[in-house]
């Protein structure tokens, strides 16, 4: 009987051990929450001095990208600065500084700083960030070349994933080449049919072209995957109002949209075009030369017939605010 007592007792211990241990870190805590929901806990593992001054760092970082979705650009900026001071090698660091430096309208240096992240040794996933953010980075500030070259980089170390070809065919469609731009966000679809922005880029694009039928499936895709996403809410409004005033049916043809390729072809990137300002095919005739009603004042994000595929004309917010956990990295 003291034997099975024993046993029972050690069996117990166990379990308790083994249930602490898959409880999550206090800095898996502090890394999960945005906004927020960050400070508390990021701030429990700043202020633990029983925790490796490494540790310490990477929650300043955490809650420094908390402070800047929360538009707190001088807390983000004491908490980077006391991180790098402490891991000088970090490409999180240098990516944030140059998140904030750009917010401060100091884009020499925030260009230094993500240069800086794309050359720091480095993980392969981490790599991908480095050169996405650079490159988001690079086309609100209109150098399309420069950033095609930073999302072809990151489609290279990961053809898997959707948000470089998104990126690309921002850029793409900036530089007037629309359908380019529409084989990327095709081979977007791909390799990652739910990642939500493929279907808000693309239906921006298809608005522009008055492919109303087109946008509308778009922006309905994206309201499947995120049912309270604003800029869905009024690319669809604007779509439906467009094309009735243009006299289209609202439904898509099924032939609209050409045929994704396979999405486990790598080299789905196609060769660079001899010039990105020049398209490679004329965009499709507009079906109508009536006068489209214009989208809410409010709605910046969406391309709007005046507006063309000028970047400068909006804001593009899904580059303004991409960060690691947001892009399914860390």
């Amino acid at each position: 009987m003291t034997g099975l007592l024993r046993a029972l007792v050690w069996s117990t211990v166990i379990g308790l051990c083994s249930g602490t241990a898959l409880r999550a870190a206090p800095i898996d805590d502090c890394g999960k929450p945005r906004g927020a929901a960050a400070l508390a806990p990021c701030s429990q593992v700043v202020d633990d001095e029983k925790e490796r001054p490494a540790t310490r760092a990477l929650a300043r970082l955490l809650r420094a990208r908390a402070a800047l979705d929360l538009a707190d650009l001088e807390r983000a900026e004491a908490d980077i600065a006391a991180a790098v001071a402490v891991t000088p090698n970090n490409p999180f660091a240098y990516r944030l500084r140059g998140r904030l430096h750009s917010l401060q309208g100091k884009e020499t240096e925030a260009r230094a700083d993500f240069t800086k992240a794309v050359e720091l040794p480095q993980t392969p996933t981490s790599k991908y960030i480095s050169h996405l953010e650079r490159g988001q980075f690079l086309v609100r500030n209109m150098d399309l070349q420069e950033a095609r070259a930073d999302f072809d980089a990151a489609v290279r170390l990961d053809p898997t994933k959707a948000a470089a070809y998104v990126g690309r065919a921002v850029a793409t469609k900036t530089a007037g080449d629309i359908p380019n731009a529409l084989a990327d966000l095709d081979r977007a679809k791909a390799v990652e049919p739910g990642y939500k922005q493929t279907y808000l880029e693309r239906g921006d694009l298809l608005l522009a072209e008055k492919r109303y039928p087109e946008a509308i499936a778009d922006f309905e895709a994206a309201f499947a995957i995120d049912a309270k996403d604003a800029r869905a809410l009024r690319g669809r409004t604007a779509a439906n109002a467009l094309a009735k005033a243009a006299g289209t049916p609202a439904s898509p043809a099924p032939s609209a949209s050409p045929a994704p390729p396979p999405a486990a072809a790598p080299a789905a990137s196609p060769p660079p075009a001899p010039s990105i300002a020049s398209p490679a095919a004329p965009p499709p005739a507009a079906p109508s030369t009536a006068a489209p009603a214009a989208p809410p004042a409010d709605a910046p994000a969406t391309a709007t017939p005046t507006q063309g595929h000028d970047v400068r004309a909006r804001s593009i917010p899904w580059i303004a605010s991409r960060s690691p956990a947001r892009s399914g990295y860390s």
